[in-house]
């Protein structure tokens, strides 16, 4: 024990005697080891009360449903899981029992299921059909694609895995594939014709949609020119009602030299006519596409992805694919997207779709314009994507009425009349997104569309990817063109191609009164996804 004569030192500033010195170290040494034996009795009883808060915790009342919904987010689900993918799906059930329950209840994350590599498909098919069958009762889908150019086939389309996947596997909602070769193609379809044990209750033969690209220099386009119908590939399919159909584009697959447009795809009208959702991407010279859209009478989604190219067409190709002249009636359609369309939208002159909602159009940075040209000594308009685009609405779908989205990617607005017409023919305009579009002087875009008392209906727009150096007045006139329509509430949505928090800053008072009219603002991270 320290003596009582030591208060003398411990209270004044006194200097110790050695026999005092002696006395505190002893003192400090006995001190410290009780403050040793303290602490480590207060971590025990903090490591208690952190057990008792713990087990109070708000985040252990979530429940697993909810926690579920979170590591779905976090991997990204509904997109399809490649390997690495499925391995942190089995890691976030490593981490704790709740985890485990909470990823086994989440059917998504076990319904789509991505190949990448031969390996992955080796002795694989009870993993692959137990991985599947943990997504319950839930469309499920497979995914095949990847390159084995040193092989000469398409080893993911012929390996047993994946032929007993879709003979004796769980039933398949949806199967995405895609091939190299002719050969490794024509063997995998007539898989499924030559062996018919299961018919028809295989999952191949109840597959609802099937994604199919051809892709590289495939070694024979030609085969799919039949001269019967009847013995074309494409008989060999499923009774499939949502197709996705790609090609590469025509200097790659056509390196013969030979008209790309005397080509018949023999797509059997029966097949086509049972589509409700239809996806083509054939940047062909030629009628391919109204040969198809002719027998699409079902159709309620359509995409055409035209890779840049021109609807080029010869009249003895018409003759020998033909599809209605005066206009394809398309009753049931309900969203239309042209994908990568150069600098016409001449499909949309050969289409009627009277029931049409959504329109969107990707250009790859073309003028959206009429320009007049001199032909024979006289001016005439020549035809491009305006007047296209009000015709096909106004003159022959006759679907303004109907007509609530219109999307434009990629296009350069150099006229602002341009966009006064095509709002004429939208009048029932509910969402408008300009994505990537190039835009007159403000003044002369925006106040138009104020004075005109356009987009009196209009509940959300999205400006993306709009030059930093023109932010102010691009916020500025959306705002005047809004508050001045009046109290409709509007979700605005835009993006830069900068820092947006720079944006943000540099605004932010005037945003924080946006609300008071009405307008919701938000500045989003830019998202240049080639219109994919």
């Amino acid at each position: 024990m320290i003596p009582d004569n030591l208060s003398r030192v411990l209270e004044s500033n006194d200097v110790p005697t050695s026999f005092e010195i002696d006395a505190l170290q002893a003192g400090a040494a006995e001190l410290k080891a009780q403050s040793r034996a303290l602490r480590k009795q207060l971590r025990k009883v903090e490591a208690r009360l952190n057990k008792h808060l713990g087990a109070l915790s708000t985040i252990r009342r979530i429940p697993n449903e909810i926690i579920g919904e979170i590591l779905a987010y976090a991997l990204g689900t509904p997109t399809a899981m490649d390997k690495h993918g499925r391995a942190a799906v089995l890691n976030m059930g490593l981490v704790c029992r709740s985890w485990r329950i909470a990823s086994l209840l989440t059917h998504e994350l076990w319904g789509n299921v991505h190949i990448r590599t031969s390996e992955e498909l080796s002795g694989s098919y009870e993993n692959i059909k137990r991985w599947l069958g943990r997504s319950g009762a839930l469309p499920k889908s497979l995914h095949l694609y990847y390159n084995a150019p040193q092989s000469g086939r398409d080893d993911h389309l012929l390996s047993p895995t994946t032929l007993r996947l879709l003979t004796d596997g769980p039933p398949l909602d949806h199967l995405s594939f895609g091939c190299e070769y002719r050969a490794s193609l024509e063997e995998f379809l007539f898989h499924f014709q030559l062996n018919r044990q299961g018919a028809p209750h295989r999952p191949w033969d109840n597959l609802r949609s099937l994604d199919m690209t051809v892709t590289g220099d495939f070694d024979d386009i030609w085969w799919f020119d039949t001269e019967d119908a009847s013995n074309s590939i494409f008989n060999y399919l499923p009774p499939i009602t949502a197709f996705k159909l790609y090609f590469s584009d025509e200097d790659v697959l056509f390196h013969t030299g030979r008209w790309p447009g005397s080509l018949r795809l023999n797509i059997p009208p029966a097949l086509l006519e049972r589509l409700t959702s239809f996806d083509i991407s054939c940047g062909w010279s030629g009628p391919h596409i109204p040969a198809m859209l002719q027998h699409c009478s079902n159709l309620e989604h359509l995409s055409v992805d035209l890779a840049y190219m021109k609807l080029d067409m010869e009249d003895e190709d018409i003759a020998e694919q033909p599809f209605p002249l005066d206009g394809i009636l398309l009753p049931k359609l309900r969203t239309l997207q042209l994908r990568r369309h150069s600098e016409d939208v001449h499909i949309l002159d050969h289409l009627i779709a009277p029931a049409l909602t959504s329109l969107d159009i990707g250009l790859g940075g073309y003028q959206i314009a009429r320009e007049e040209v001199e032909t024979d000594g006289t001016e005439e308009d020549k035809h491009f994507v305006v007047d296209s685009v009000v015709s096909f609405i106004q003159k022959r779908s006759k679907c303004q009425a109907n007509l609530r989205s219109l999307r434009l990617y990629d296009v350069d607005l150099a006229d602002p009349e341009d966009l006064i017409k095509l709002m004429d023919a939208f009048p029932s305009l509910t969402h408008l997104t300009l994505d990537k579009v190039t835009l007159p002087p403000d003044d002369d875009f925006w106040s138009p569309l104020e004075e005109r008392k356009y987009l009196t209906n209009l509940e959300h727009l999205e400006v993306l990817q709009v030059d930093f150096a023109r932010s102010r007045h691009t916020i500025v006139d959306i705002f005047d063109m809004l508050a001045e329509r009046g109290p409709l509430r509007c979700k605005v949505v835009m993006s830069f191609e900068t820092d947006q928090v720079q944006v943000a800053s540099a605004y932010w008072d005037y945003l924080s009164e946006t609300k008071d009219c009405g307008i919701d603002f938000r500045i989003v991270p830019v998202d240049d996804h080639d219109d994919e």
